[in-house]
């Protein structure tokens, strides 16, 4: 089924705040992150095609999210959220479950260390 206008509308303007969130989360401008999609493509002066791909509301579904395939797969963000699941656990970024893991593996590790100590 065809989505109607007003249904691709707010899939775009869901998509371009993921874009934004992304971006924010990585601590990058939108032209760090058109310079990251830039180097997937080998394009040159991608910054201002990007802003306005952003901007538009004719711009296709399909191409914002490859923009945010591209930035997800960046070596940039996935050190990003590595570095922010290290500092926080993030229940966001891990999950409840990994997150309990995660914590149950550090209080074995704490209590090795302590009896390694005596």
């Amino acid at each position: 089924m065809k989505k109607t206008a007003n249904e691709l509308e707010l899939e775009r303007e869901k998509i371009v705040g993921e874009i934004k969130n992304v971006i924010s989360l990585m601590g990058i401008t939108q032209r760090g992150a058109a310079d990251i999609i830039a180097l997937e493509y080998n394009y040159d002066n991608f910054y201002d095609r990007f802003k306005k791909h952003l901007a538009r509301s004719s711009t296709k579904v399909q191409t914002l999210e490859h923009y945010l395939f591209i930035l997800k797969k960046s070596e940039k963000y996935v050190k990003t959220l590595n570095l922010k699941a290290k500092q926080v656990g993030d229940v966001e970024i891990l999950g409840k479950e990994r997150q309990r893991n995660l914590h149950k593996l550090s209080e074995i590790i704490a209590e090795y260390i302590e009896s390694e100590k005596d």
